[in-house]
């Protein structure tokens, strides 16, 4: 069964995660304000890059595959982002963070070509305002099987920073592309990822 009439729903409830809880307690009761905390206080208005140091991000992807026949493709990707080198700021006069980069585990199963393939690729990807990158591994099926090798980039957009389930603090929604080489051919993917994040 494709997995498309899933992806409405599990949007749906990934938005209601975003929903603050309303507030409890006797409504009419006078209510001290909440103290600032050390890390909002010390958060930059500006976004610094040394804030996705060390992330790991996990999520579902779904995904379109173009072309006569058509398809989809549905997955599990885990990554890790981390900054590659360090550089001289010389606003600050200290050392910040440069390059940063991401590799991740893909699982994934793909129907296309009247054949359902399963398999597992690593992809490496630089990420700045977008994320560009490459990826190799294997992917097996009944009537095809063999090597895939993959270039991608997507869009990352930041949905919240404000989860509190356990270690994932944030959502982001990653409409991506996936131009792969495998059988011979080119498999067009068009997809989401949905990923929840240790980024605070």
């Amino acid at each position: 069964m494709a997995p498309f009439p899933v992806l409405p729903v599990f949007l749906s409830a990934a938005l209601w995660l975003t929903i603050p809880s309303p507030a409890s307690g006797n409504p009419t009761e006078a209510k001290s304000p909440k103290p600032q905390s050390t890390d909002d206080r010390e958060r930059p208005r500006h976004f610094d890059w040394k804030s996705i140091d060390g992330v790991y991000n996990v999520g579902p992807t779904f995904s379109y595959i173009g072309g006569k026949s058509g398809g989809w493709a549905a997955g599990m990707d885990l990554s890790y982002l981390f900054m590659l080198t360090e550089k001289p700021d010389p606003q600050k006069g200290t050392q910040g963070s440069a390059f940063p980069f991401s590799i991740s585990l893909h699982l994934q199963a793909m129907n296309e070509n009247d054949n359902t393939r399963y398999g597992a690729h690593l992809e490496a990807v630089w990420a700045l305002v977008i994320l560009i990158g490459g990826s190799g591994g294997y992917m097996y099926g009944s009537q095809e099987q063999g090597l895939n090798w993959a270039f991608f980039t997507a869009l990352p957009i930041p949905v919240t920073r404000s989860l509190n389930m356990g270690p994932l603090h944030s959502l982001v929604f990653l409409p991506y592309y996936r131009l792969n080489w495998f059988s011979g051919r080119r498999i067009h993917e068009f997809g989401l990822q949905v990923k929840l994040s240790t980024w605070k």
